[in-house]
């Protein structure tokens, strides 16, 4: 067949309509092909503030992930309303999200359109003080809500950080609120003494742990089914989540306790 020459945006080249429409299909099938993995791009939202408890975990769970597979995840800060805002961007969203919450969420009907693929463990409260504040345990905080009121730091009301302080407080302790938006917050106002005690979840506490200025005094349990920690998807595949369910089931024991669950 004859060829053609066009020029085109200033460069020269030869036209074979067969070959053209070969090269065409090709074109098609990888941009296709291409759009096709951009969308497989899994969201792995946060639903609280950067720094905090739940984002190290993320974190964690998300380095396995991409170690272990080759699936696409990025994570994704939506903090706010004591998780209100992130919750509500999960049910809204149509995109391939994870996420990581607690179990009860299942109990109250949130998230129920939500894939379970793998409980990490359950977790507790730590009551955290200051070092320099000289209090050993629980008893010798009791004794000096007896002087003044204690500056209890919390999250927001609706967090487990709340939960945990108004347990204690409304039963032995007489204590003055102190909100904060997130435990790395808190936990900054603790080490400067503007407050004198903060309870964060055990999951994900281990920075705090190993903070000198900071010490924790007392475990409070959670209520039944409040304190198991659930990795949820929503529109990911089902081979995707049996690849990221074996990922997280060959862990070891020691990986969980690291992140401050029981197993």
């Amino acid at each position: 067949m004859k060829y053609i020459t066009e020029w085109v945006i200033g460069f020269k080249y030869k036209y074979d309509p067969g070959n053209h429409m070969k090269k065409l299909l090709i074109c098609v099938v990888l941009a296709v092909s291409t759009n096709a993995t951009a969308q497989q791009t899994i969201e792995f939202v946060v639903t609280a503030s950067s720094g905090g408890p739940n984002d190290l975990v993320t974190r964690a769970v998300d380095d396995k992930i991409k170690k272990h597979t080759s699936l696409k995840t990025i994570v994704v800060h939506k903090p706010g309303a004591a998780q209100t805002i992130g919750r509500n961007y999960v049910q809204q969203s149509s995109n391939p999200i994870l996420v990581l919450d607690t179990s009860q969420i299942q109990d109250h009907g949130v998230y129920h359109e939500l894939d379970e693929i793998f409980t990490l463990g359950n977790f507790t409260n730590l009551l955290f003080v200051s070092r320099a504040s000289g209090l050993k345990g629980l008893d010798q905080l009791i004794a000096l809500s007896k002087q003044r009121d204690i500056k209890f730091g919390h999250g927001g009301q609706g967090t487990f950080s709340y939960m945990a302080m108004e347990a204690l407080c409304s039963a032995r302790i007489s204590c003055l609120e102190v909100p904060y938006k997130s435990g790395a917050q808190g936990m900054q106002a603790l080490m400067s003494q503007e407050i004198d005690a903060y309870a964060i979840v055990s999951y994900g506490s281990q920075p705090f742990l190993q903070n000198t200025r900071i010490v924790a005094i007392h475990e409070i349990k959670m209520p039944d089914r409040k304190g198991w920690f659930t990795l949820f998807s929503k529109n990911v595949s089902e081979k995707d989540r049996h690849l990221i369910r074996a990922v997280l089931e060959k862990q070891s024991a020691r990986f969980y306790k690291d992140l401050g669950f029981i197993k």
